[in-house]
């Protein structure tokens, strides 16, 4: 239950790093604190892996080593630019709790992506539980219209989930050459870094461009930042013991923390609706199967 364990823990984490970027958004004037989560992300997980990472350098130089990083890297583009930018702005669109239920998308799309890339065959109760998890996604956030911004919202979600998805496959691949979540996780960081840094560097606007990256430094993005630090922190612990598509699942409960943080805040805020709680419920009924 180690794997489950760490699996549980990461989803509240990313449910609570959720909540606060969609409060952060209400007064963000740059990137609400995207790159400081990534920066935080590499200090937090160099200093881990220095400290009990298990690979050394003589196993990053190896032939396994080298492959391992690779995939890492792979991970870390998919994970860090592709899902985290776009679960930012989706969620600055749509609200914290639409864009954690499109999150459940994630096993979903994971299950394709583990038999292709991993030669993964899911169990009966984990399609079963997939299969709940994607009418509680289709349940919770369905509405008639939506303005252009919150349909792009949507969008943007559900791209960001796919990012993930392919990110969980990379990462379990080069775990089993390169057992180390630590290292897993800060190469993949330092990608994000580099990735972001670069991209604002190398615009026209490039002074103004890099200051955005620091211009939201407030409570509610520190916060958030260190939520979805160790949201993922704790998800490579959880793949290092757990398969991909159970990870996964898993990683629905994220949705009961958002929205709990949302219906206990101030007056004055928009509530969730009946049809996200009971989809919420149905992504719980969907992680029970998985468990038994």
């Amino acid at each position: 239950m180690t794997g489950e364990l760490f699996a549980i823990l990461s989803a509240a984490s990313y449910g609570i790093g959720g909540y606060c970027v969609a409060e952060g958004a209400r007064t963000a004037r740059g990137d609400n604190g995207m790159y400081l989560s990534v920066l935080m992300t590499c200090a937090v997980t160099l200093v881990l892996w220095l400290s009990f990472g298990s690979a050394g350098l003589p196993d990053v130089l190896s032939p396994g080593g080298h492959w391992a990083m690779l995939l890492f890297v792979l991970a870390g583009v998919f994970s860090m630019v592709v899902g985290r930018l776009l679960n930012y702005r989706a969620t600055a669109l749509i609200g914290a709790v639409s864009t954690s239920l499109y999150r459940r998308l994630v096993p979903v799309l994971a299950v394709p992506v583990a038999f292709l890339m991993l030669s993964e065959v899911p169990e009966v109760q984990v399609l079963a539980g997939g299969a709940l998890i994607l009418m509680a996604v289709l349940l919770g956030v369905s509405r008639k219209g939506g303005a252009a911004g919150a349909l792009g919202g949507h969008g943007l979600a559900i791209g960001s989930a796919a990012g993930y998805a392919l990110a969980l496959g990379f990462r379990r691949l080069g775990l089993m050459d390169l057992p180390d979540p630590m290292l897993g996780t800060f190469v993949g960081a330092i990608t994000g870094l580099l990735w972001f840094t670069a991209a604002a560097a190398l615009r026209r606007d490039r002074a103004d461009a890099l200051s955005r990256l620091f211009r939201d430094l407030g409570p509610w993005q520190f916060a958030g930042a260190a939520a979805l630090t160790a949201g993922q922190t704790l998800q490579f612990f959880a793949l290092r013991d757990a398969e991909v598509t159970l990870v996964a699942v898993l990683a629905a409960l994220d949705v009961f923390f958002t929205a709990g943080l949302v219906a206990l805040a101030p007056r004055g805020r928009s509530r969730p609706a009946l049809r996200v709680w009971l989809g919420a419920v149905l992504a719980l009924a969907g992680t029970a199967i998985v468990l038994t």
